[in-house]
């Protein structure tokens, strides 16, 4: 998938300034560091996002669900950043 960075990266400091939680804010800014570095591969599906990471895992997240640690301990997580990102992303349009 192709993201323009400079448009994520404004999506991303929108959603940022729009939440008062600092693990919310920490997975966002995890989440954007993935994309803007080029180490994610990113791949949008119909219901979820799948994304292969720096350290070679793979992971399928929505805005409810996600594979990693994070997730199963209960903490906001940056695979689900990063489909919430890109649904707002989506809705921006060009």
């Amino acid at each position: 998938m192709d993201i323009n960075i400079q448009k994520f990266n404004e999506v991303a400091s929108v959603a940022k300034a729009s939440i008062s939680d600092k693990r919310w804010q920490n997975a966002i800014d995890k989440c954007v560091a993935g994309v803007t570095s080029g180490w994610w591969v990113v791949t949008e599906l119909a219901h979820c996002v799948a994304v292969s990471t720096e350290a070679g895992k793979f992971y399928r997240a929505n805005e409810k669900h996600c594979q990693c640690e994070a997730f199963f301990r209960g903490q906001p997580c940056k695979h689900r950043s990063l489909y919430r990102l890109l649904a707002l992303y989506n809705e921006m349009g060009n």
